[in-house]
């Protein structure tokens, strides 16, 4: 699973290996295309799965949501 971070994603969970939530978690998949090889045999390349997620967060973590920061200012 991939995670854009200026820093460690996994450095809160403290070792691994643990249940983890993945936050924003999102599935997708490139389009295949046809090519022609050099021995002119047509293959289908492509139609990978690919994976990313907002954050890793492990179970037992408390939710840090900008909604549950929020309330607990108010």
């Amino acid at each position: 699973v991939g995670v854009l971070s200026h820093q460690d994603p996994a450095a809160p969970l403290q070792g691994m290996p643990q249940p983890v939530e993945l936050v924003g978690f999102r599935v997708g998949v490139t389009p295949a295309e046809k090519r022609t090889d050099r021995n002119g045999n047509e293959k289908i390349m492509g139609g990978t799965a690919w994976y990313q997620a907002d954050e890793i967060r492990a179970l037992n973590a408390v939710p840090t949501s900008r909604k549950a920061a929020a309330s607990q200012e108010g």
